[in-house]
């Protein structure tokens, strides 16, 4: 597991959370009007689920090989590899 995936998880659940007050209020406002809407999740989508494991792709695993070939560091993130000079 990736540092930036939990601090990436973590702010995705503060959003959410801090979504979910709005969409509380919106959620009662709306069926005092009449609306049909149940719960929370058609306002605002699912909870956050922390992904377990990146799998490296093609890309990833040929960018690996070319900075070991040349002796450069890389460093595997959620965005992919970074090679460090």
């Amino acid at each position: 597991m990736f540092n930036s995936d939990i601090a990436t998880y973590v702010k995705q659940v503060n959003y959410y959370e801090d979504m979910s007050k709005f969409a509380k209020l919106g959620l009662w406002i709306i069926q005092c009007l009449g609306g049909d809407i149940d719960d929370i999740e058609t306002l605002i989508g699912e909870y956050p689920t922390l992904q377990s494991k990146r799998e490296l792709t093609e890309d990833d695993l040929e960018l690996i090989e070319f900075a070991k070939e040349n002796g450069l560091k890389y460093k595997i993130t959620n965005k992919g590899i970074k090679i460090i000079a």
